[in-house]
């Protein structure tokens, strides 16, 4: 399986994991299991550990996505400003850097960080 996708109880943190190609199809299951976890957990924290995966995601779905993540979070009565993700990646910065810039544009805390450590404070910060 290309990812992996549990709920850390004890720090109330969904960590997801990606390896290999990142593309459309993936990034639509990811975002409907990570739907299910929030649902059912009320979590708003997610860690996405990129590391090893591959990103293949044309630019203007990743342009579109702060919208539609937006409107799914609304379908569910789940107020977007409150989810947090944090993206860890190594050195294919240039297009998460990018999510970053149109999430954040569109009122989503989003962050990118090379540090796993320093992704988990972040995502601690209230």
């Amino acid at each position: 399986m290309p990812f992996s996708l549990k709920f850390n109880a004890d720090s109330g943190i969904c960590e997801i994991i990606i390896s290999g190609v990142f593309d459309p199809p993936l990034n639509e299951e990811i975002k409907d299991a990570a739907q299910e976890i929030i649902l059912k957990h009320d979590c708003y924290r997610f860690i996405i550990d990129c590391r090893e995966a591959n990103l293949r995601l044309p630019t203007l779905l990743i342009y579109k996505a702060p919208s539609e993540i937006r409107k799914r979070l609304s379908e569910i009565k789940f107020p977007a400003h409150k989810v947090k993700r944090a993206f860890v990646v190594n050195n294919d910065f240039k297009d998460f850097s990018f999510i970053e810039t149109v999430s954040t544009n569109r009122g989503l805390q989003v962050k990118v960080f090379q540090d796993m450590n320093q992704a988990i404070e972040w995502l601690n910060l209230q």
